[in-house]
């Protein structure tokens, strides 16, 4: 009997998966009757048509995804910037187009594969921590996020986060092993995937109960407490190598990775060093996030109402109301997971650093604490759903946009 209930929700979860792509592509289809079609990204014209495919279709490709093809159809040399995007999502389309031979096809099933597996994933996950009920809530807070749609394009973004959150429920079943791996994948994938290093890390190393002993500890000297701090981090390191070692296979992906860049470029950090071409204001030096608020706070001010405008105000105020709830788990939320906390907080952080928030909207979809924390208030709190309506009204906007050649994130 549980098997048959367990069996019958996971085709409840991909049911309402195939529903949220299904109506994608539904805005998809008729995008064309609403805006016209004008590409503002290279190739579009000379690269996307050829695949045989309906504009609505081959669109789901725009403008990163034209990187991704380039990729899977010619590897990484003799083409610029493209070194910015991790092999991992390109190399499976590189792979499954031998079979296929349409590689817009092949990213968008690969994508829409990931999509399927990332909500059964999810939702088990969300359930094993919480409850069914807050699992629901939560899928269903990601699905009508206002950059869902990436999750279903040819972008990384679904298979990102279908490892992401693979590596954080296979180590909280204690399976440090297969977490590894999955982080390692992960690392590959995209640049912030070695974040998952240090939340494995903390815990395998149970960082949490460490510190709650330290600090329950009546001695108020500090040199006492971190000696005691360091005597209970090398007596876990002794008596459980294993966690430790195979959280460390993080390192694997994003380490193959810059040795492939060192070999042909003689710079390993050179999928960071081309960042700054691509003109969404990237820079090379670090830059302090209030800064960085600053930069985009002065671009609204500046620009004229447009569709680029919106584009500015949803990256400004997304990353503000992110920082805020990351903030407030930190701070009160007792039911996040410190090292989910750690990747999340150092995923939005890197982004910022390079003194834009270009692409944050979308950044934010591996953010994943942010939807079960959601799915938390809105089991508590039913009034809180009117997230619901405002994100969907951006995701159906935001989708239409991205369909003909408006750039989003």
């Amino acid at each position: 009997m549980m098997l048959k209930n367990k069996r019958s929700i996971v085709l409840a979860v991909m049911g309402l998966i195939l529903v949220w792509r299904l109506l994608l592509f539904f805005m998809s289809f008729i995008a064309p009757l609403l805006i016209k079609y004008q590409p503002s990204f290279p190739y579009a014209l000379e690269l996307l048509p050829e695949y045989g495919l309906p504009q609505w279709i081959y669109s789901w490709a725009n403008f990163d995804g034209v990187h991704y093809i380039t990729i899977a159809e010619k590897g990484y040399i003799g083409t610029g910037l493209i070194q910015a995007f991790f092999p991992v999502y390109p190399f499976s389309m590189m792979l499954l187009n031998r079979l296929l031979d349409n590689t817009i096809v092949t990213g968008l099933l690969i994508s829409n594969i990931a999509v399927l597996l990332l909500g059964v994933v999810f939702f088990k996950f969300t359930a094993h921590h919480f409850s069914t009920q807050v699992a629901w809530l939560a899928l269903i807070t990601l699905l009508l996020f206002p950059t869902s749609f990436f999750l279903g394009a040819v972008y990384s973004e679904s298979l990102f986060l279908l490892l992401v959150i693979s590596t954080f429920y296979a180590s909280s079943h204690h399976k440090w092993w297969l977490a590894g791996i999955m982080a390692a994948i992960a690392s590959g994938t995209r640049v912030v995937g070695i974040f998952l290093v240090p939340a494995l890390l903390w815990e395998a190393l149970d960082l949490s109960q460490i510190i709650a002993r330290v600090l329950k500890n009546k001695d108020h000297r500090f040199t006492q407490k971190m000696s005691r701090f360091f005597q209970l981090v090398w007596y876990q390191l002794g008596s459980h190598p294993a966690p430790i070692i195979a959280s460390l296979l993080g390192l694997i992906g994003i380490g193959i990775y810059m040795l492939f860049l060192w070999g042909e470029f003689r710079d390993p950090l050179y999928f960071l060093h081309v960042q700054a071409e691509f003109g969404a204001g990237r820079q090379e030096q670090l830059i302090l996030l209030p800064q960085t608020l600053w930069r985009g706070l002065k671009i609204l001010m500046t620009v004229p109402i447009s569709f680029a405008w919106m584009t500015y105000a949803q990256e400004f105020f997304l990353t503000i109301v992110a920082l805020f709830i990351i903030g407030w788990l930190w701070w009160q939320e007792q039911r996040i997971k410190h090292a989910w906390l750690i990747f999340t907080t150092l995923a939005i952080l890197l982004p910022t650093v390079t003194g834009s928030l270009s692409s944050m909207p979308r950044y934010l979809l591996a953010a994943f604490p942010i939807f079960i924390w959601l799915g938390l208030k809105i089991n508590e709190q039913i009034h809180w759903r009117w997230t619901w309506l405002i994100s969907g009204i951006l995701l159906i906007i935001n989708t239409v946009l991205f369909i003909q050649g408006v750039w989003i994130a």
